[in-house]
């Protein structure tokens, strides 16, 4: 069994049981895989997305590990944070002068 995550965009990904969302872990045949996988790990990508049907707020990509093993498989580590409060602040705060902004210009 694996968990999904479902990105913002629709599109889907498996990862094994033991993931978590700071902490997603796959296998793949080829190294072509992992580069399509991680041009899937966006900021905006990952707003709205679900990781074993939860809901996931503020997450953030931080980096892609890829190692192969003898037998040619290869385990990717999608390793994320998730944004401290001040970063969720600093972006309410952004979006609300933007709308500000907005209504000044249009008046």
């Amino acid at each position: 069994m694996s968990k999904v995550l479902v990105f913002h965009d629709g599109t889907t990904a498996e990862f094994t049981d033991n993931s978590v969302a700071e902490d997603l872990v796959t296998v793949v045949g080829a190294y072509a895989e992992v580069d399509a996988l991680r041009a899937k790990f966006t900021e905006e990508n990952l707003v709205g997305a679900t990781f074993d049907g939860e809901l996931l707020v503020a997450l953030v990509p931080v980096s892609c590990d890829a190692s192969a093993d003898v037998s040619e498989n290869i385990t990717v580590h999608f390793l994320n944070r998730f944004k401290s409060d001040i970063e969720l602040i600093r972006d309410e705060q952004e979006s609300q002068a933007e709308a500000i902004d907005f209504i000044l210009m249009n008046m």
